[in-house]
């Protein structure tokens, strides 16, 4: 159950961040498809992959430190 927690805290996050990101746009930069499936593939595999495992193990670590058990 505190995983579950761990991520949707984590998720709540990542929606208040991105929020503004969204609103605000990002700069287009022409680039070649094969350019552009490298930097996104990189950037997106790493971002949507490893980095949410990692934010979630140390949420729940601090939850779990801070005596919130369900």
């Amino acid at each position: 159950m505190l995983a579950i927690t761990s991520a949707l805290i984590f998720n709540t996050i990542i929606i208040i961040i991105l929020v503004p990101l969204a609103l605000h746009g990002v700069k287009y930069t022409p680039s070649s498809a094969s350019e552009l499936l490298k930097r996104n593939i990189i950037i997106y595999g790493f971002g949507g992959l490893v980095f949410p495992f990692i934010m979630i193990y140390i949420i729940y670590h601090i939850l779990l430190l801070g005596g919130v058990l369900w």
